[in-house]
């Protein structure tokens, strides 16, 4: 496939970064080389179009997105280091573009599709592979197994996890995953947390506490009371905006697939994990999340069991025993007690009990320190209580998890809110 390839020294924040473009009809190969590190993305020309709506004139024309990007690197750059990736942005004036760069250190997985199987050649000539999807709280991902190997599946960002997270743009478009949360100037538009949402009634009490930490705008529906998710004039069931989180991980691991196998991969079934707790009206609506994109689910499996059953495939032992599962996620912590049973025949788990708080996550923590910050700055500045949603914004809410993520390795942070509140130096 032919493609333009742009090369370039800047300096950034008193660094020289070397800059390499790969462009082609289809996607950007983007790489910068720092001082220190190297980091690298591949992007999609059709979602960078989506979202800034200002460059690649023709996404089938490589001359054409060519010369837009040599004219955008000509503007303000600017070079953001944060929990081992780099966000690079070009500023604009009407709108900022952020491209997230993730370091080059992961090993390359060594399988092709001639080492497979017969059996596992007939199970992808058949479109029968069976992906593993995760879907989280905050961040989601997916896996598959090639024979007797584990392949964690790598998004288009070449990241393991993909952010929970949906963003609408103009004319109907929607993007799904990292992109999606890195819009600033969409906030009101992005939908997160998607999960303590899907299956929940508008009058019920989990709800109720925790509908003060979404920034969008949520209904009662006409339907049995459950809620709605507004978007401009449009409205969307929670159903709706977790299919379109599955999409792009059925996108992102057909994508995967086919590059590592050199073979065209479709995925047409799944098995999709969800919390022991989760009630039969939430799982119903994962079931029903997966029609609309007419994914096949094979099983819902407790998140406890399939952490268990990968402990089981892994070790390959004859095992019979208690064990303690303890799963602190993004959105959730959870206790669950399970029977392990494995012989040379067959693996067995069995749920005893189960037990957590579903609003006691990474999440939760995020939210914490956001309330603090909106009761500083409402201290200061005598904001009244109405003026509180103008801080509950997504830019905060990432200022508020960087800081969270730092504090893991240190004990003191500062969260700078100059953006939010001009007149707010920082605290």
């Amino acid at each position: 496939m032919n493609s333009e390839i742009i090369q370039k020294e800047i300096h950034v924040n008193d660094k020289i970064y070397a800059i390499k473009l790969y462009i082609n009809r289809k996607n950007i190969n983007f790489e910068l080389q720092s001082p220190e590190k190297n980091y690298s993305n591949s992007f999609s020309l059709d979602d960078l179009k989506k979202i800034y709506n200002l460059f690649f004139r023709d996404c089938e024309d490589i001359n054409g997105a060519f010369l837009d990007f040599e004219e955008l690197l000509e503007e303000k750059l600017s070079i953001e280091e944060e929990n081992g990736f780099i966000n690079f942005i070009i500023h604009r004036k009407k709108k900022n573009i952020t491209f997230p760069l993730i370091e080059n250190e992961e090993e390359e997985i060594k399988i092709n599709y001639d080492s497979l199987t017969k059996e596992m050649k007939e199970i992808i000539s058949k479109n029968e592979l069976i992906l593993g999807i995760d879907f989280g709280t905050t961040n989601s991902c997916a896996s598959v197994i090639l024979d007797d190997k584990i392949i964690v599946i790598e998004n288009s960002l070449g990241q393991i996890t993909t952010p929970s997270f949906v963003l609408f743009l103009e004319d109907n478009k929607v993007c799904a995953g990292e992109l999606a949360k890195l819009q600033p100037s969409y906030e009101e538009n992005i939908i997160y947390n998607i999960k303590r949402l899907i299956g929940r009634n508008y009058y019920e009490y989990r709800f109720n506490s925790m509908k003060k930490n979404f920034v969008f705008k949520i209904t009662k529906g006409k339907i049995l009371n459950l809620l709605n998710i507004q978007i401009s004039d449009k409205n969307y069931y929670p159903e709706q905006i977790t299919a379109m989180i599955l999409k792009k991980i059925i996108y992102d691991s057909e994508y995967y697939l086919s590059l590592l196998l050199e073979k065209e991969i479709k995925i047409n079934n799944a098995v999709i994990t969800v919390p022991a707790y989760f009630n039969e009206e939430e799982r119903n609506s994962i079931l029903n999340a997966a029609k609309i994109i007419d994914l096949k689910v094979k099983k819902i499996l407790d998140e406890p069991a399939a952490a268990s059953l990968t402990y089981l495939y892994q070790n390959k032992i004859n095992v019979e025993k208690y064990i303690i599962v303890i799963d602190f996620g993004g959105g959730t912590l959870d206790l669950t007690l399970l029977y392990l049973r494995q012989t040379k025949e067959y693996s067995y788990v069995d749920i005893i009990l189960k037990g957590g708080d579903s609003n006691f996550g990474g999440e939760d923590f995020d939210n914490i320190i956001m309330d603090q910050c909106i009761l500083s700055l409402k201290n200061e500045e005598k904001l009244l209580d109405k003026d509180k949603i103008l801080f509950k914004n997504v830019r905060l809410k990432r200022a508020c998890e960087n800081a969270k993520i730092k504090l893991s390795k240190t004990e003191k942070t500062r969260i700078f809110i100059e953006e939010y509140l001009p007149s707010i130096r920082g605290f």
